[in-house]
């Protein structure tokens, strides 16, 4: 067992007694890279101040008051840790040694950081910090302060160095000035009269602002991620830097390691990382760049463009020539964008993504491993035009044999995978294109589009159906198997019917029971529909939903999470029942299983708060339904844009008004 003398957050019931079901957060310590064992002793004196001893004696902290003479210890509401002399003047305190959190009334100056910790279970000094500069924030992620992936300007346009400004954290705003001209103010969350706020740099790089009370109490909007108030974060989790930890590589939605022949993921560890299978030794000259591909939708998280580390005028052969060169040399990033060579002694979180975020590269990533494959080592006695003439003959032959392979290949795969499904038992029925085209009348009659295609009115026989035909060869790949496999083997009365589906070759469709009052959007915006739905019909519709997402969370052999519920996806039928659809984006969750891993998805307004921690359950759907509850009632969206700014929000006018 080991121990920290640490201050932290817990909460207290009316009489007093702890509420033992709230975790407690702790907020600074004395010994975070040095804990002590059972035992320790923690002694003050007057002449020296504060001191903490390992249980053999071994100095391991202190306060190094030794020119006051030291009267009492005090912690203040705030939760700062002080020392007072007989005056009652703080001649030492925790607010000016923060650690990874800033408290309320904490004020950092220039030069001063937060330091994250390793990870969820280890308190030490980890490797991702947060300074305070002349004009604003820089985050870093590792130690030498050279992967720069947050750079805010609080103030602009200042070009002398500000060295007396101070970052202030308030009940409710951040404030960056120096002591006579408060010119940064930033604007946060007011925090509730029982409640306390605190910032915090999480291991993984994240900036979170925590409503503690209301956060151990499900409040929604108790974790806000400050990155996204501050105007950083457009999108995602996946561009911090140690979401998926070392040598992890993010992709759909997922960590794992960047290539499995040299990385293999780390165990006994409750965060996603991966190490090297064979360390990189200096000694050994046959290292080699191995490439991240595809190369054009590569980079390293959040990798902003730092002057002080490119290497200009290079192209991308001598920029791995570079990292080859230089023994702390993990990898080599070239911006096809810039020109730019940046030469990393750490790596975090790589990303294959097509993010369309203005301070993301079109670059190539090429980390340095060992012991090329043998396909990399040219045969002995071969010399250069040799090579170059047996590589540039056997190129031409591989394409040609790739090309026919492909062909093959697809037509193969289309096949396999129109069996496969067929195979699946339980199906609901399968339609040519054909009947389908037959049934819309050539998809004549378009009801609606959304993000993942466009449905049409038909009729098969005597029954009107609704045929979704499904858009974008990837998205509408997974959609389209997410639904048929899911929702076409189950069934509830508050869930739309899957009647049947179309799969011939890249054409992909889906034919549901036809819904004839549309859905709930229509119905609960704007003057016609709140003249039309009475209060009885309001609160069945509320009853039908809550209905169809008990039966998937609660009565399925797996949980199944919807991660999107909003008022487009609810259906209504002639007698104005409501029943659930579009399951293109849903999750399932074993039974043995708490929570799930998976990339951020949904429509904004509807998001949970949960979705900040990279690990998700079935209350996110929660969320969402008491969104929909909340516009239902109030016959407005949630994020609506036509209002006035401080009452776009619905849920933050509520919590205003109440």
């Amino acid at each position: 067992m080991i121990y920290l003398f640490s201050v932290f957050i817990f909460e207290v019931d009316d009489t007093g007694g702890t509420v033992t079901s709230s975790p407690t957060k702790v907020v600074w310590s004395a010994n975070r890279s040095n804990p002590v064992s059972e035992n320790a002793t923690l002694l003050l004196t007057s002449d020296g101040g504060l001191s903490l001893h390992d249980s053999d004696g071994t100095l391991v902290w202190f306060t190094n008051v030794s020119d006051h003479s030291v009267s009492g210890i005090n912690i203040t509401e705030s939760g700062n840790l002080v020392l007072f002399d007989q005056n009652k003047s703080i001649i030492w305190q925790s607010f000016d040694h923060p650690t990874d959190t800033l408290l309320m009334g904490q004020k950092l100056t220039v030069g001063a950081s937060l330091t994250a910790n390793v990870s969820l279970t280890n308190w030490s000094e980890g490797q991702v910090h947060l300074t305070v500069v002349s004009n604003g924030l820089r985050a870093f992620a590792d130690s030498n302060h050279k992967q720069l992936y947050i750079d805010c300007n609080i103030l602009q346009n200042i070009t002398e160095n500000n060295s007396d400004y101070q970052l202030e954290f308030t009940n409710g705003s951040l404030s960056f000035s120096n002591y006579n001209d408060p010119t940064g103010r930033i604007t946060l969350p007011n925090a509730r009269s029982d409640s306390i706020q605190f910032i915090r740099l999480e291991y993984n790089g994240m900036l979170l602002l925590y409503d503690y009370i209301n956060y151990t109490r499900g409040y929604p909007n108790s974790v806000i991620d400050l990155l996204e108030i501050l105007g950083r974060i457009p999108d995602g989790l996946c561009i911090y830097p140690k979401i998926c930890g070392h040598y992890g590589i993010f992709q759909d939605g997922q960590c794992k390691c960047a290539d499995d022949t040299y990385f293999r993921q780390d165990v006994n560890n409750n965060t996603f990382s991966c190490s090297p299978v064979t360390p990189i030794s200096c000694q050994d000259s046959q290292n080699y760049m191995l490439s991240v591909s595809p190369i054009d939708a590569v980079t390293i998280y959040n990798y902003i463009d730092d002057i002080e580390t490119r290497i200009r005028g290079h192209d991308v052969v001598e920029c791995q020539e570079f990292c080859l060169q230089n023994c702390s040399c993990k990898a080599a990033l070239y911006s096809f964008t810039n020109g730019g060579c940046y030469l990393s002694t750490e790596i975090f979180t790589l990303i294959n993504e097509q993010l369309n975020f203005n301070y993301f590269y079109s670059s190539a990533v090429y980390l340095k491993v060992p012991s090329p494959p043998p396909s990399y080592n040219e045969k002995a006695g071969s010399g250069p035009k040799e090579v170059l003439g047996f590589t540039f003959g056997g190129i031409l032959v591989l394409i040609f044999i790739i090309g026919v392979f492909l062909v093959f290949l697809r037509r193969g795969a289309e096949k396999q995978e129109q069996d496969y499904i067929d195979e699946v038992p339980g199906m609901p029925s399968r339609f040519s294109l054909q009947e389908l085209e037959v049934a819309t009348q050539n998809f004549g009659n378009k009801l609606g589009e959304g993000g993942f295609g466009t449905v049409f009115e038909g009729s098969l026989g005597d029954e009107k159906v609704a045929v979704k035909r499904l858009e974008g060869v990837e998205q509408a790949k997974k959609e389209f198997l997410a639904e048929v496999q899911i929702i076409g083997n189950i069934h509830h009365i508050n869930l739309v019917r899957l009647i049947g589906f179309c799969a011939e070759k890249s054409k992909r469709l889906l034919v549901y029971e036809y819904m004839y009052n549309g859905s709930l959007d229509k119905w609960i915006y704007g003057k016609d529909g709140r003249t039309r739905l009475n209060w009885g019909t309001r609160y069945n519709i509320i009853i039908d939903i809550a209905k169809g997402l008990c039966y998937l969370h609660e009565e399925c052999r797996q949980r199944i999470v919807h991660l999107d519920i909003k008022p487009e996806n609810i259906l209504l039928d002639e007698n104005f029942n409501a029943k659930v659809a579009d399951f293109g984006l849903c999750k399932l969750i074993d039974r043995d299983k708490s929570k799930v891993m998976t990339r951020m998805r949904g429509t904004p307004g509807y998001l949970a708060p949960e979705w900040l921690t990279a690990m998700i359950t079935e209350k996110v759907d929660v969320y969402s339904f008491g969104v929909v509850v909340m516009e239902i009632l109030c016959g407005r969206r949630n994020l609506d844009y036509s209002h006035q700014e401080e009452n776009r929000h619905l849920i933050t006018l509520l919590e205003v008004k109440s």
